[in-house]
């Protein structure tokens, strides 16, 4: 059955970051919780970063291969990273996608970045 009555928020007490490498983190935040009760979550962070679908003038996709450690094996990815400091997106995409691939192009933006949670 719903509700109309709306949730408490819950109150942030202390945020400490327990791991931090190439541009994300994990972070250890202790909340209160409307009960009164406290409860430690471990939430992910990470820097803006931006992905390129990069076709060639005969439209096909250009798609850089690379070592992930996750899934332990090379991988084709879109070109893409990190934001640097004072970056524009557009920016960093064309020097990612460079770097990535020795291509250069017209960069159109076609997305805005996801909600900051």
């Amino acid at each position: 059955m719903a509700t109309d009555t709306p949730t408490p928020p819950w109150r942030e007490l202390e945020r400490a970051t327990v791991f931090g490498k190439f541009g994300r983190s994990v972070d250890r935040v202790d909340f209160q919780l409307p009960d009164g009760s406290r409860a430690d979550f471990y939430l992910k962070r990470e820097s803006p970063a931006g992905a390129v679908l990069a076709l060639t003038p005969d439209r096909r996709v250009v798609l850089p291969r690379q070592y992930r450690p996750g899934p332990g094996r090379v991988l084709y990815e879109l070109p893409g990273g990190l934001l640097e400091p004072g970056e524009l997106p557009a920016e960093a995409i064309a020097r990612e996608l460079l770097e990535e691939t020795g291509y250069r192009g017209e960069i159109q933006p076609v997305g805005q970045p996801p909600v900051k949670f």
